[in-house]
């Protein structure tokens, strides 16, 4: 299995506020996330995927990681609540055994020892996170 962290960054490291980030898209570094994630395998927290709105990012496999079930944070679900993989070890026997992993914090936390390489933008501006 691979995980590949993905972030982009305010030049003060706030990563998000709340569930959402802290910047609007157009701040952002969309166009990379668009490039790097397309047609590839991509890991959230239930939290941030909330913050989307519960929104399925376009030509992605989304895996949408929770703590809000009885089986506590090694349950990974769907975008429509299915249950896909019950621990996190278990990612790599999917078919497709590479994974970015989009945020947040917590999400980052927990799978900060799994992953390999992290491709990291920081904007050239502060926010409040």
């Amino acid at each position: 299995m691979r995980l590949i962290g993905i972030i982009c960054k305010a030049k003060n490291n706030v990563i998000g506020k709340g569930t959402g980030l802290a910047w609007s898209f157009k701040d952002g570094d969309m166009k990379f996330f668009k490039a790097k994630t397309e047609n590839q395998n991509v890991i959230m927290g239930n939290s941030s995927w909330k913050g989307m709105n519960n929104h399925q990012l376009k030509s992605r496999v989304m895996f949408i990681l929770t703590k809000n079930n009885t089986y506590g944070w090694d349950e990974i679900v769907n975008p429509s609540g299915e249950r896909v993989v019950y621990i996190i070890d278990d990612l790599g026997k999917l078919p497709h055994a590479t994974f970015y992993v989009c945020g947040g914090k917590q999400i980052y936390e927990l799978l900060m020892p799994r992953i390999s390489e992290f491709f990291v933008t920081t904007l050239n501006a502060e926010y409040e996170g």
